[in-house]
Formats: C-alpha cells, structure tokens, sequence
C-alpha cells in the first residue's frame, strides 16, 4: 500500500520566494478540483466499473465488491519499472484509512522497515538525527561509486570524493555526516522545486539516471488509467506548485532492507479530497540503492460500510532492465504485489483491532 513512506512530508530550512504565488494557485485549482468533482458519479453505482478501470476482469470486479483482493500487473512505463495494481474493499472509513497512512501506520506494519522518522517542512538539520548508519552501510560509502549501490549525483560523488581523500574523511562519524548532509539538501531541494530539485544519479557507463524523469513516466502511464481528475495529474507533476485546497503532506526518512542490504528512503505521502473520498500518494523521491523512485497513488472511495481501495504502484529499479529484463520484471512484480497486499491486509486488521475515533 502506499506507505507513509506512507506517510511524509515537507522539510525546508527557508520559505521558497514562489511561496506566495502557489497560495495563489491553490484557488484556482480548488475551483477547477470542484467542478470536475461535481461531475462524478456515484461511488457505490459506480464501483465494479471503476474496478474494471483498472484493468480487471469483470468477475474479479465482483470479486472486490464482495470483500476479495485482487492484484496484476501493469504495463511497465520504461524498461526499468516494476508496475503493480490493488483492488479491494476494506471495512474502514476512507477518512480513518487515509489518516492512518498518513501517521505511518503502513511504515509499522512493513516488517522490512527498521526504522523510520518525520520530516519537518522545512526540514531542519535535527530531523536526521536520530538515524543510524550500520557498519555494512558505512562500508558501502567507503566504496561509493557511479551505480545503483549507492544512486549519488555527480556532485555528491566528487563531495564524497574530497572527504574520503581526509586523513580523518573515512571515519564512521564523518561518513554518517555525510550522509545526513546529502538527505538534508535532498529533502530541502525537493521542498523547494518539486522534481525540478531531483539531482541525477550517475552511472557506471558515464550516464546519468534522471529519477524526476521516472517519475514523470509513472505519472504519465498512471494517467492513461483516467482514475482520477486532469487537474490532480497535473498537480502531481507541478508540486509544489498548485497546491490544492484541503492538501495534506508528511515526509519521512526510512531505513528498511533491500535487496543488496540496508537502504534509506526519502518519502513524501500526501493526499486531498476526492470524489466523497481521497486520493493519496506516496512518493519515494530519493533512494540510497537497491531501486530508484516510487510512486504509489491509491484511490479511496467510500463504499457500502467502508472503503473501496484502488492502489497502483510504480517502482523504478536499474536491476530488471536489459537482456532478461521482462521475465525479471514479472518476477519482481509478483513479489511486489504479495508484499503490497500483505501490508495492506495488517494495515486493516490494525485499524480493526483499534476502537474507532468518536465522532462529532
């Protein structure tokens, strides 16, 4: 599910000087947001056909609507993306579910999340703080070169470079700094200009991997879906930009464990109003190695005596691309589907196991 890495948000130690001009642009997207909404159907008529939408059957449509999970595959935006889909009818308010994610309640129900941390808008220096680098990880740095082991800009990589070439540079503690300095002005440029503030990681072959650019084409196959309105698709490209009205954030720091060892995740979980429910994203915008990017967007509508979840996830990662790249993606889709839906089923049973907030 989209995690809270799903759940994130904003860090800056400045205000942008576009501040105010995207105050501005809230309200003219508000009143766009508003009137595309007024046109939706309603969601309960509606479900098994916003199901098929998706791409399922019309039986696994049924299926959904009568209490079932169903997941498949997507067809892949690049060679090098790993594409997913969710469909299924939970027992919790969409209010309640969005709001969970949001605290991090799918980053404590991921049994590969170590640890994890919020993020402040505007992110200060003290937030990465409390994040701890493991001497596997501190040898990883040591060794840092233009690859996926460690998905460094070329500027980070001559940074690094300087540092190491220190008498003291390839101490754990100044490795540590280094790396938490890197995350800060990761975060705080995101903040500022959105993907525009996304450095390249350099590669082995004297290439660039642009993550903005991975993440575009995700938005971009997302959006031939038509899942959700024009203006949102939009704003998904132009944050921070056209904030909508009603828009909440959070950022996170997360250290989980990958597939080649230790990773730390930068993730921006943010969700607005919606057709009587919500549209929520997640965001991984910066990855230390194993993959490059995330993007997660999950429709949640309300349905009967709770939520209807419609979940696609997109996830960038040099490791399924060239010869045998196909079979390797449809492996790793299969594995991403189980775990996705493993997360969201302890995710609800969470929230069930929980008494339900009063109401007003």
């Amino acid at each position: 599910m989209t995690q809270t890495h799903c759940a994130p948000r904003l860090a800056h130690d400045l205000i942008p000087p576009t501040w105010f001009n995207r105050r501005l642009g809230r309200l003219t997207l508000s009143v766009t947001l508003l009137f595309s909404l007024s046109a939706e159907p309603a969601v309960a008529s509606e479900a098994e056909s916003l199901i098929e939408r998706l791409g399922f059957s019309a039986e696994q449509a049924q299926s959904v609507v009568g209490g079932q999970y169903v997941t498949g595959h997507l067809p892949s935006a690049t060679p090098r993306e790993l594409a997913v889909k969710i469909a299924a009818r939970v027992p919790v308010s969409p209010a309640r579910l969005v709001s969970a994610l949001n605290s991090g309640m799918a980053l404590k129900e991921n049994p590969k999340v170590v640890d994890f941390g919020p993020l402040q808008n505007p992110i200060v220096p003290a937030d990465l703080e409390r994040l701890s680098l493991s001497p596997k990880q501190i040898a990883r740095w040591k060794s840092a070169g233009p690859n996926e082991s460690t998905n460094l800009s070329p500027t980070e990589l001559s940074k690094l470079g300087a540092l190491l070439r220190r008498t003291d540079g390839s101490s754990p503690q100044n490795l540590a700094d280094f790396v938490r300095q890197m995350l800060f002005k990761r975060a705080r440029d995101y903040q500022i200009s959105g993907l525009d503030g996304m450095p390249p990681y350099a590669r082995s072959d004297d290439t660039e991997r642009s993550p903005a650019h991975e993440i575009r084409k995700a938005i971009d196959a997302s959006h031939s879906i038509d899942l959700i309105s024009e203006p949102l698709y939009e704003f998904l490209i132009a944050y921070p930009d056209k904030l909508p009205e009603q828009f909440s954030e959070n950022f996170f720091w997360v250290l989980e464990k990958g597939p080649d060892g230790r990773l730390i995740n930068l993730t921006h979980r943010f969700s607005v109003p919606y057709a009587e429910g919500y549209v929520a994203v997640q965001r991984q915008f910066y990855v230390t190695n194993g993959y490059n990017v995330e993007e997660a967007i999950s429709v949640i509508l309300p349905h009967q005596s709770g939520s209807l979840v419609l979940y696609t996830n997109r996830t960038s990662t040099d490791q399924v691309e060239g010869f045998g790249g196909a079979l390797r993606r449809r492996v790793g889709d299969s594995l991403m589907e189980s775990e996705l839906e493993a997360i969201l089923h302890r995710v609800i049973e969470r929230l069930q196991s929980e008494p339900s907030p009063p109401t007003e």
